[in-house]
């Protein structure tokens, strides 16, 4: 079974894409003891449901790496 995450801080990180002002949100994240970790996502329609998926997916990831 996988490391369980914590969050440790998300941020709102000000870009531009394509000439334009866009937003992601930085998630910044531990896996066990190891990190931390970014992912960054969208601001629009970001959702806990998305972020959760995706750093359960990182810490499986990890986890296979290990063994």
């Amino acid at each position: 079974m996988p490391s369980a995450y914590t969050i440790t801080r998300m941020t709102e990180e000000p870009l531009f894409e394509n000439g334009k002002a866009a937003s992601k949100i930085l998630v910044e994240f531990k896996v066990g003891t190891d990190g931390p970790f970014f992912e960054r996502f969208p601001k629009e329609g970001f959702n806990g449901g998305l972020v959760q998926t995706r750093l359960t997916q990182f810490a499986a990831e990890l986890q296979r790496l290990r063994t």
